[in-house]
């Protein structure tokens, strides 16, 4: 496995600024993002549960994250997911219409994702491109 000493810090940075671009964007449609959030997707998922039924969390229409098990899986050559969804509970179109965007934004900044469309299915970050991500990750 290569470290982050391996990596051509240019690399690295440019590749997860793409990431931080793309999130940022993302925030200003309203998809509320995070980067290593919670140790794992439950408990990621009932964070954001606890932060969308407050005032503050009420201006999102959805979510956007990966967790720290995911960070750990993109650092040792694995599928690297981000997990996203609706703040909108029932609404099958609103969780897909949130991950068509975040397909969007991530494209938008040249980076390479595959998704089937479906709002159960997380989205998959181009290998390459997560391990650097995951390399630069100082959140």
């Amino acid at each position: 496995m290569r470290t982050r000493a391996h990596y051509n810090q240019e690399e690295v940075d440019d590749r997860h600024l793409r990431v931080k671009k793309a999130f940022a964007a993302l925030r200003k449609q309203g998809i509320y993002t995070r980067q290593n959030f919670w140790c794992c997707q439950t408990c990621a998922g009932a964070a954001l549960g606890q932060y969308f039924g407050t005032p503050k969390g009420l201006k999102w229409r959805g979510y956007a994250y990966w967790h720290q098990q995911d960070n750990v899986h993109a650092r040792t050559g694995e599928a690297f997911y981000l997990a996203f969804g609706t703040t909108k509970d029932g609404d099958e179109e609103a969780g897909s219409k949130v991950g068509a965007d975040v397909v969007a934004a991530l494209r938008a900044e040249g980076v390479s994702v595959s998704w089937d469309g479906s709002k159960h299915t997380r989205i998959c970050i181009d290998e390459a491109v997560a391990r650097y991500v995951a390399q630069g990750v100082a959140i």
